[in-house]
């Protein structure tokens, strides 16, 4: 089935007589049998792990925002992991939907996932009408990252690895990271290099990151996983064991939300990192040759950053990162607008 047709079979599926633009948040589904938990989420595909499965890699799927995105971006994206990433037997894969606002979205994505047996929990935006209080809250994401850290530690994981929702793992990336996982060590905390792709290219578990180099960006923001040992380290409140925020909630996406927990721990923590040289805030020239990256591939792994663009590729004009935060700040303030229509307020 094409990735369109597939979109269209969706939202048959899913499609709920609410319209669009007069959906208020406090009309968002309620899932009562499901039970909450302290971040205010529902698991819906609860997260439970077989005696093999000792590591999860977490996603935190949020709203698509254009025009950086395209429209159906996340979906899209989504799909293609599901069909195309390998886990190892010990691996478990989580997804967080993160208060994502369209209603035929967030339905879309949900039966993607529950169909693919994926464990799935949801951050809901809270009911109220306030503009200012849902915009924080559609882009907490460090209150996304919390969540997926205590429900994977809940459900007895040794290591979490946090992931940007369209990331993709080819199979020459998880084997580093596997390694490090399995073996007991004093690492506690692992950085992946992140790389964006730029062009729609024959991608799959297989791919090399040689057969992917003219295709992506320099190293962007790493990523980060976390070991059960430095999040119990860290957390120290014993009432509370699986209710801590390592990741600062008051931060925003796009204020240097990840960032700041980056540079705490390469700064104030280097001997717990496993591969600290992979940390880049923001971007880095790219190497000139796939030789150059070979240590820290090998090593640490690597994640790449599926297209903002997927169904025709991405804008020239995304390579920039000058450009990309434009472009973001501009998708801000049209989601920001959107909501106001979501309320039937005028902008």
């Amino acid at each position: 089935m094409t990735l369109p047709n597939l979109f269209l079979l969706l939202l048959s599926i899913t499609c709920i007589s609410v319209p669009l633009f007069t959906f208020k948040p406090t009309q968002f589904p309620r899932r009562t049998e499901s039970a909450r938990d302290g971040f205010g989420s529902v698991q819906l595909n609860p997260l439970v792990l077989n005696p093999a499965q000792k590591f999860i890699i977490a996603r935190v799927l949020s709203n698509d925002l254009t025009p950086l995105h395209s429209e159906n971006q996340t979906l899209i994206n989504t799909k293609f992991i599901l069909d195309h990433e390998e886990l190892p037997a010990d691996f478990e894969r989580l997804w967080i939907l993160n208060s994502i606002v369209d209603p035929v979205k967030f339905l879309s994505l949900l039966t993607l996932l529950r169909t693919y047996g994926e464990s799935v929990a949801t951050i809901q935006l809270p009911p109220s009408d306030d503009i200012y209080l849902l915009h924080r809250a559609a882009f907490n994401v460090n209150k996304a990252r919390n969540l997926a850290l205590n429900l994977g530690f809940r459900a007895g994981a040794s290591w979490v690895f946090l992931f940007d929702g369209c990331s993709f793992l080819p199979n020459d990336s998880l084997t580093p990271i596997a390694k490090l996982a399995r073996a007991p060590g004093t690492k506690l905390v692992h950085f992946t290099p992140c790389f964006r792709l730029y062009q729609n290219v024959a991608l799959s578990a297989s791919s090399s990151y040689e057969d992917l180099f003219p295709f992506i960006s320099g190293h962007q923001e790493c990523q980060i996983g976390v070991s059960r040992q430095y999040f119990e380290t860290k957390n120290n409140d014993s009432s509370r064991p699986h209710s801590f925020s390592l990741f600062s909630e008051s931060l925003r996406y796009g204020n240097s939300d990840k960032l700041s927990l980056l540079n705490q721990l390469s700064v104030e923590e280097r001997d717990y990192v496993h591969c600290k040289d992979a940390y880049v805030g923001f971007a880095k020239e790219k190497s000139k040759l796939p030789i150059d990256d070979w240590w820290i591939i090998q090593e640490c792994g690597y994640m790449v950053r599926l297209l903002y663009h997927p169904e025709k590729g991405a804008p020239q004009i995304l390579q920039s990162p000058r450009w990309r935060q434009r472009m973001r700040n501009e998708s801000m303030k049209n989601f920001w607008k959107k909501l106001e229509m979501m309320l039937n307020r005028p902008f």
